[in-house]
């Protein structure tokens, strides 16, 4: 920025346009001031304030009348006050400072992200007379910055999980092909008999259901939420693991309950989740599931009770880890069930947690958004 002057025997002239401009520039010079957006604050040699522009009130909150004669320390946080002396020491040595990025106080107390240019003003005989600052409000675009690096934060983290999950899948496939390889590969011999065989298709028959759940955990959120209803979804689901309740004896009740907010196929991959979980780890008891809700705020807490054998304390977090498996005992699944519901709620910005139910056995606490807004008497 060019160095400005003023007259040797006015120096707070900066209010106003350099002397000897015909009259309609020097309407135009004040008009060009006042409708800036950026803010112009000129201050004396002493650092006390003569210009204070309408755009430096829009940005600090100080009417005209408030800050003229008053010093410009003003307008500095206490932690910015050694960044102030040497910004002040550069431009009363000659130099201008060009657009730094600070933060300056308002008259509230709240801290604004400027961009300044400092520009020192020079007397006729080239002495500093004052300084002129250029302020320009830079907040949205900290906050975007502060956005994109919270995203390339997030990005990191996904693509770590990614590498984690794809470790892990390759774990889980590797034993039951190595399995059905050898199988195949002494089949290939002769005299296999049927056990040989068998084993062989159960290891085909676990990398489909790995695959199969894997399939699962990529689809979620590829839907848009709606507002549905979650016992016809229940319903849906009843009847479609009715042949396998059946064969358990197992129960399931619910009634009354609410509409939430999400993908029609999400919800029906979590509730199938969640019952087929409960069949998994039944107890020598009769089965039975219970799926209630209570209202949150602005969201539903869905519980998927049962009477199983119950989760330990230590596990309750672990288990919505993908591929984790608390009973090595030959107990059906992949290890993604619970997995693939917490990154259905996840998905819609919900919570997944589970503890003991009474009498014993699991609950599973899921929330989800509302399907309309809720009445709170």
């Amino acid at each position: 920025m060019t160095t400005a002057r003023v007259p040797d025997d006015d120096a707070t002239a900066t209010t106003g346009p350099p002397e000897g401009l015909p009259d309609a520039e020097a309407a135009f010079y004040r008009a060009l001031v006042a409708s800036t957006q950026d803010g112009i604050v000129g201050v004396d040699r002493d650092g006390y304030i003569v210009t204070w522009n309408h755009a430096a009130e829009e940005i600090y909150g100080y009417p005209r009348d408030e800050v003229i004669g008053r010093h410009v320390r003003l307008l500095v946080p206490p932690d910015r006050a050694d960044e102030f002396q040497a910004l002040f020491d550069a431009v009363w040595s000659g130099t201008t400072v060009n657009d730094i990025d600070t933060v300056r106080r308002r008259r509230d107390g709240t801290l604004v992200n400027l961009s300044l240019t400092i520009s020192p003003v020079l007397d006729e005989h080239g002495r500093v007379a004052g300084s002129s600052t250029i302020a320009r409000d830079v907040s949205a675009r900290h906050a975007a910055e502060e956005r994109i690096a919270d995203l390339a934060l997030e990005l990191i983290r996904a693509n770590t999980r990614l590498r984690e999950f794809a470790s892990l899948v390759a774990h889980e496939l590797r034993e039951p092909t190595a399995r059905a390889a050898n199988v195949l590969g002494a089949a290939g011999g002769g005299g296999t008999d049927a056990a040989t065989l068998a084993r062989a298709a159960a290891s085909v028959v676990a990398i489909e259901h790995v695959l199969t759940d894997l399939s699962d955990y990529a689809s979620v959120g590829r839907e848009e939420p709606e507002a549905i209803e979650l016992e016809e979804v229940l319903d849906d689901v009843s009847a479609e693991l009715a042949p396998r309740l059946q064969e358990v004896g197992a129960v399931i009740e619910g009634s009354g309950l609410p509409s939430v907010r999400i993908g029609r196929g999400d919800l029906r991959l979590l509730l199938r989740n969640l019952i087929a979980n409960a069949i998994r780890f039944r107890s020598g008891r009769p089965l039975r599931i219970r799926v209630s809700a209570a209202c949150r705020g602005s969201r539903w807490e869905v519980v998927v009770a049962d009477n199983g054998v119950g989760i330990p304390p230590r596990d309750r977090d672990s288990v919505f880890e993908p591929f984790v498996r608390l009973r090595p005992d030959g107990t059906p699944g992949t290890g993604l069930g619970l997995a693939i519901v917490k990154v259905i709620v996840e998905s819609v910005g919900g919570e997944v947690w589970a503890d003991a139910a009474d009498g014993g056995g699991t609950r599973i606490h899921v929330t989800l958004p509302a399907g309309s807004p809720l009445e709170h008497g």
